[in-house]
């Protein structure tokens, strides 16, 4: 199969594969929404990355078989200014990846973007390391370049199959207590309401109270809250109507005497659930407001009698481990362009990760 290469470095341009783009996505072992088209073109117009676009796409005459959602950004490592390959992502994102037609032979579409001038170093963060789109770079580069791993995220996620109540009958003297207290603590309120949006519609008319929960969070002391940002708020309500067409969000929301305390915002693919934002109100924190939404959102989710996948996304913690047992892990891998400089830097850097992992090993 010869394929043709195509570089997008523009909106209009990127803008007019929209529906290809989304064909390829639906047709691959990693159809989530945070790799859809609309995922990135909110990215691009409400966050405003600080790179310019280097999307490589490639074709088997007119149909689209590989993309890579790739970026340029100047920075300095090692107080050296250098244009740094990256993929198009922020806090916002939950992995990212290669979106590649499992009929193709990735090797010249890999060889096609690496061989592109105009970048120093590669920094390809948050890959799903057992994803076959992940391995067959590893494939690649190991023939071809010189490269470093690193571990990245380690992300709890758990795939359920069974009824809630089995579910429950299943699980640790811990989780039945804190399931049993957290909704005890909620009947003691004069009433409380759980709900979930899936619809802009309802999301729009909720919208600015999210906002105000944000606000009186504990993000909101780091200024990661949405009432900070005008940006966040803008690229969640305006993916939030595009994505609603299709079906690809969720929001849990739980209202105390009247007043919205809390909200858990998903990505929705198919049967699985994707956790990107959870906030609640400090001052309702007695009632475990964030516990009260996982359990909701798993209960009801079991009860539908479907498999799915629970997916709590960033990095492990005790809290997060309380609803999921397993671990995605994720690399970062470092990428040395064809100057002498980028071999340099990327060789220093494999020296400094070889030493720290015989630190650790050492202990």
């Amino acid at each position: 199969m010869k394929l043709s290469y195509k570089q997008i470095t523009d909106f209009e341009d990127f803008f007019s594969i929209k529906d290809q783009w989304n064909d390829l996505v639906k047709s691959t072992q990693i159809d989530h929404a945070f790799l859809r088209h609309e995922w990135f073109e909110n990215w691009i117009k409400y966050l405003k990355p600080k790179g310019r676009l280097v999307i490589h796409t490639a074709w088997d005459i007119d149909k689209l078989v590989a993309i890579a959602p790739l970026q340029i950004v100047r920075e300095t490592r090692k107080k050296i200014p250098l244009r740094l390959l990256s993929f198009m992502s922020s806090s916002v994102t939950p992995r990212n990846s290669f979106i590649i037609d499992a009929s193709i032979d990735p090797r010249p579409f890999y060889e096609h973007i690496f061989s592109t001038p105009g970048w120093e170093i590669a920094e390809l963060k948050s890959i799903e390391a057992e994803s076959p789109t992940t391995k067959g770079l590893l494939n690649y580069l190991e023939d071809k370049k010189k490269f470093v791993i690193e571990d990245g995220l380690q992300s709890p996620y758990e795939i359920f199959e069974s009824d809630w109540d089995t579910h429950l009958k299943n699980q640790s003297k811990n989780y039945k207590n804190d399931f049993r207290k957290c909704f005890n603590r909620l009947k003691k309120t004069d009433n409380y309401k759980i709900f979930c949006i899936d619809t802009f519609d309802v999301f729009e008319q909720y919208y600015d109270s999210l906002i105000r929960v944000s606000g009186h969070s504990w993000k909101a002391k780091e200024g990661t809250d949405l009432k900070s940002s005008t940006q966040l708020q803008d690229f969640y309500k305006n993916f939030t109507q595009v994505a609603s067409k299709d079906g690809l969000f969720l929001v849990y929301v739980l209202i105390i005497n009247s007043d919205i305390v809390a909200f858990n915002y998903y990505l929705r693919h198919n049967n699985d659930l994707v956790a990107i934002r959870s906030d609640y109100n400090e001052e309702f924190s007695y009632f475990m407001p964030g516990t009260i939404l996982h359990l909701k959102c798993l209960q009801d989710n079991m009860d539908a009698g479907k498999r799915w996948e629970y997916d709590l996304t960033g990095n492990v913690s005790a809290y997060k481990l309380k609803f999921v047992k397993n671990i995605r892990k994720h690399l970062n891998i470092t990428v040395a362009g064809t100057h002498l400089l980028s071999k340099l830097l990327v060789s220093i850097k494999d020296r400094i990760v070889k030493r720290n992992i015989s630190k650790l090993a050492g202990k």
